[in-house]
C-alpha cells in the first residue's frame, strides 16, 4: 500500500474520532503489551486489527484498532496509538449501534544496545516508550500521559518482551483514570514465514474503574519483509475485562527515505 494511501485513511479515521467523542460512554480499552523492534529511519509501519470483542456489558466492533510507526533515527521511532470501535448499548438488544473512540498515544519508543550472547544464543535489550494521551474518547478533556519500561529478551527464536508501565488518562465524568499496567508480549518463529504469538497483560487502576487482565493466543503469517497477516484470540480473566475477542489484523512496512 503506498504511503499516501496510508495517511488518507488516517486523517479519514481521526476524523471520525473527533466526531464521537460525545456520542457514546467512556470506556479504556484492554492494554496490550508491545515489543522492542524498533523501525529504521525513514521506515513506516502500520498495523491494523479488525474483530468483534464481547465486553463485561455489551459487544463491539473494532474497526480498526491501529499503530503508525515512524523511524526518526537509530533506535528511535514515533508511534501513533489508537482505536475505534462500533459498540451496542447497555441495556439494549445488543447489536452495536454507535461509535467509540479510544485516546489516542503520541509516543517516543527508544531503545538502548543489547547484550547479545553468541555462544548461548541470547540477546538482553533495554527501551521505552512515553509520550502524551490525546482526549479523543467520548467526554475526555485535557491531555492525559502513558509511560512503559520495556525488557527484552531473545533466546534462540522466542522474542520476549516483558512491559511494566503506569498511565493517567484524560479527565472523564469529573475523574482522571489512572493507574499501573503490565505485561507480556512473545513470539515464536515456527518456520519461514508462520509465528507463534502470546500475550499477557494487566491494567489495575488506583482510580475507580475496574481492573483489567487479558490473555491472548494466535499467529502470524508473514510472506515477505513489508506485509504480515495475523490471527488472535483473546480472554479476560477479570471482571473489568473483555469476556472474549478474536481479531484479524494486518501489517504494512514502507522505506520513505532511503538510507
Amino acid at each position: 500500500m503506498h504511503i499516501g494511501a496510508w495517511m488518507i485513511a488516517l486523517a479519514a479515521m481521526a476524523t471520525v474520532l473527533a466526531e464521537t467523542r460525545a456520542e457514546a460512554r467512556p470506556r479504556r480499552r484492554p492494554f496490550e503489551p508491545t515489543d522492542l523492534d524498533l523501525e529504521d529511519p525513514g521506515t513506516v509501519e502500520l498495523d491494523a486489527q479488525l474483530g468483534y470483542a464481547r465486553g463485561p456489558q455489551v459487544g463491539r466492533l473494532v474497526a480498526p484498532d491501529f499503530e503508525l510507526d515512524v523511524g526518526l533515527l537509530r533506535n528511535l521511532e514515533l508511534d501513533v496509538d489508537g482505536a475505534l470501535a462500533w459498540e451496542g448499548t447497555a441495556g439494549g438488544p445488543g447489536t452495536p449501534d454507535h461509535a467509540v473512540a479510544d485516546n489516542l498515544w503520541i509516543a517516543v519508543k527508544f531503545g538502548l544496545d543489547g547484550v547479545h550472547d553468541e555462544d548461548e544464543g541470547t540477546t538482553w535489550a533495554l527501551g521505552a516508550q512515553l509520550g502524551p494521551k490525546l482526549p479523543l474518547a467520548p467526554g475526555a478533556g485535557g491531555v492525559g500521559a502513558e509511560g512503559l519500561l520495556l525488557f527484552h529478551h531473545a533466546w534462540r527464536a522466542l522474542e520476549l518482551t516483558l512491559n511494566v508501565g503506569g498511565f493517567v488518562e484524560p479527565a472523564q465524568g469529573g475523574s482522571r483514570p489512572h493507574g499501573v499496567q503490565g505485561g507480556v508480549d512473545l513470539e515464536l518463529p515456527v518456520t519461514e514465514r508462520w509465528s507463534a504469538l502470546g500475550a499477557l497483560g494487566g491494567t489495575w487502576f488506583a482510580s475507580a474503574d475496574p481492573d483489567q487482565t487479558t490473555a491472548a493466543l494466535g499467529a502470524a503469517w508473514k510472506p515477505s519483509a513489508t506485509f504480515a497477516l495475523s490471527l488472535v484470540a483473546l480472554a479476560g480473566l477479570l471482571d473489568g475485562s473483555d469476556r472474549w475477542a478474536v481479531l484479524g489484523g494486518a501489517s504494512f512496512k514502507a522505506t520513505l527515505i532511503a538510507r
